[in-house]
């Protein structure tokens, strides 16, 4: 009977306990309401950039980077297994600047004077008298002497008493070949007619190197010329 009586009394305390914290409980505790959809508030967020997720796609690589991956795929498959990007990349480089290298030296044995484009042309024709000199005479002559260099000269000065004849630049014997490009009134000839004058200051006063092949290319510039006044 005392044991029984004392079970009675535990389940009671028991009980009193568990009422006391669910009313403690339901004190600290907050009702939270249902929140609404808000349509308005959705399209407004539709319309930004960076919360419109379904229209935004990854960035796609450039036709550069497509053809990298394109040739690196490729030395994979058949030729370098092992070979990582890195690799890669730095094989690119070296190719890269090898590509350049060769594009400077054929465009300095094929077109030397592009390298002389911001050079000003302050060279003076002052010895020759071109109203008295057999042009045609004096190439001819060079040639057989293996002289290029000088008939390039004389092809040059040639050029130049023909324009003056034409009225086109004005001869003069203290003038620059600068100032005969300045003046060159055939605008459409202008550039041409500069491309040679820097190749006369190249191979005259440039110590350029020249050959029969070279006078060839600068004898068909210049005759060009002549053909268009």
């Amino acid at each position: 009977m005392k044991n029984l009586l004392c079970i009675f009394a535990f389940a009671f305390l028991f009980y009193i306990q568990n009422v006391k914290a669910v009313e403690f409980i339901r004190k600290d505790t907050v009702v939270l309401a249902a929140v609404s959809f808000d349509s308005t508030l959705y399209k407004e967020f539709q319309t930004q950039k960076n919360f419109n997720y379904y229209s935004q796609k990854p960035d796609e690589p450039n036709a550069w980077r497509r053809l990298q991956e394109k040739v690196y795929l490729w030395l994979t498959e058949h030729l370098a297994p092992a070979l990582t990007s890195k690799q890669f990349n730095i094989i690119l480089i070296i190719a890269l600047i090898a590509v350049l290298v060769l594009a400077i030296i054929f465009l300095f044995v094929y077109k030397p004077s592009l390298f002389y484009i911001n050079r000003e042309l302050n060279y003076q024709i002052n010895e020759e008298d071109i109203e008295r000199t057999n042009f045609e005479k004096q190439i001819r002559n060079a040639i057989e002497k293996g002289e290029y260099q000088e008939a390039i000269r004389w092809n040059y000065l040639k050029i130049l008493k023909t324009l003056n004849e034409r009225g086109i630049i004005s001869f003069g014997s203290n003038k620059t070949v600068n100032e005969y490009v300045y003046e060159m009134k055939r605008k459409d000839l202008k550039p041409d007619f500069k491309n040679i004058s820097m190749q006369f200051i190249y191979y005259r006063y440039g110590n350029g190197e020249a050959s029969r092949e070279t006078f060839d290319k600068f004898k068909i510039s210049g005759d060009k010329i002549l053909l268009s006044l």
